[in-house]
């Protein structure tokens, strides 16, 4: 919950749309869990994360609102484009999506193109 507060209160406004970002080392259950408790209160939000789940383990978790899901937003899809930046693959939901990685170099980039997708009408 107090993590949940802190991505809440950082959250960013981009094209309209509320970006809730997510960097470090966490355990990927961790980080679903929190994209499930934002996914509950949010709309017209994203939340991404790119982050070590351990020891050179890069992943990324991309998590759309529902009001974004049906203006055609997907998760699945989007994410399986920014895993490329870290030799990875993934999927999942329209609106709940997560990948894993070999290098972790390609975070940072992977994050941005969660975004850049995310905010493009």
């Amino acid at each position: 919950q107090n993590m949940k507060k802190t991505i809440a209160e950082q959250g960013e406004v981009i094209n309209g749309i509320t970006v809730y970002k997510l960097r470090g080392n966490y355990t990927t259950e961790m980080v679903k869990d929190l994209a499930f408790q934002l996914h509950k209160d949010s709309t017209n939000a994203v939340f991404a994360a790119a982050f070590l789940a351990a020891p050179d383990k890069p992943a990324l978790v991309l998590m759309y609102s529902d009001d974004l899901v049906a203006a055609g937003k997907d998760a699945s899809k989007d994410i399986k484009v920014a895993a490329r930046f870290i030799q990875g693959g993934g999927g999942g939901q329209k609106f709940l999506a997560t990948a894993g990685g070999k290098i972790t170099d390609g975070l940072a980039q992977a994050l941005d193109t969660l975004i850049e997708n995310a905010v493009k009408a």
